[in-house]
């Protein structure tokens, strides 16, 4: 994106642009500008309709956006409030027609490709947001749950209708958190995981049990890679020059790393084993 001003008008442009072979600069596919400048990571969502590809956006002064795949603004709608989480899509009404989730620190919102609120939401949150949502989708049930993180200590959950979970509603005492809670499952149950800022990973089940937790896990880098395996999955993480393996059951494993890692990714080889590529000044290991 791009921003330019004329006149009083501050704006912000979407460019599109094609890439291939042979073609260094790519070529234009469309250009939109937006009423202000914009901060936020365009979001590739579906036409529940046709299945083609749209954008979802926002700007700095709290727009929102549907933008189809020929650059066309199909909606705006001023929602006042930052959006701190992925852009995500819910069949509200269970007809496969498609609508966006997302949430601000003060509001879980849903709406429709018209740009409009579905049902009672906007739901305000009990505290302030401190990460995006996590939306699961069952899809045995076709319903959908989601998860939100909240300054208070607490994780609240909900229906997609926004009534309460039970036994998430809420679930204290988990401390502050700033990634948004992973879930699992391997087909037989599920797991939301939960890894606060003081370094404490917890995983709990559907009801918001407490499974298993691991503390004193580093707290620089918290951003954890969930990698399938055999034995049901493992979870990574990289800090300093310390590798933090987690089994399924809870089990932590130490590995130490020839330098300190100050960005790190691990994918699936197997299903028993893993490569993991980590950044240190100049250089990829």
């Amino acid at each position: 994106s791009e921003s330019d001003i004329e006149g009083d008008l501050i704006g912000n442009t979407i460019i599109l642009k094609a890439s291939g072979k042979g073609n260094s600069g790519g070529g234009l596919l469309w250009k939109t500008k937006l009423l202000a400048p914009s901060e936020f990571t365009p979001q590739i969502v579906v036409n529940g309709n046709t299945s083609e590809k749209e954008i979802f956006t926002q700007d700095t002064a709290g727009n929102i956006y549907l933008i189809s795949k020929s650059g066309e603004i199909l909606f705006t709608k001023n929602i006042g409030e930052k959006i701190i989480s992925g852009v995500y899509q819910i069949d509200y009404y269970r007809n496969d027609k498609l609508q966006y989730i997302f949430n601000t620190s003060a509001h879980v919102y849903v709406v429709d490709r018209l740009g409009n609120f579905v049902a009672s939401y906007p739901l305000r949150l009990s505290g302030a947001a401190t990460a995006g949502l996590t939306l699961v989708h069952d899809e045995a049930t076709n319903s959908y749950r989601y998860y939100v993180p909240c300054s208070n200590g607490s994780v609240y959950g909900y229906e997609s209708t926004g009534k309460p979970l039970s036994g998430w509603s809420p679930r204290n005492g988990v401390g502050i958190i700033s990634q948004p809670l992973i879930y699992h499952n391997n087909g037989k149950a599920s797991l939301m995981l939960v890894f606060n800022n003081s370094g404490k990973l917890m995983a709990f089940d559907n009801k918001g049990v407490l499974k298993w937790s691991v503390d004193n896990l580093p707290t620089a880098k918290q951003n954890f890679s969930l990698i399938n395996s055999v034995n049901d999955f493992v979870l990574l993480n990289a800090s300093g020059n310390q590798l933090t393996e987690i089994s399924a059951d809870g089990n932590d494993n130490i590995k130490h790393l020839i330098d300190s890692a100050s960005s790190f990714a691990a994918t699936a080889t197997s299903d028993s084993t893993y490569l993991y590529f980590f950044s240190n000044s100049n250089q990829v290991r």
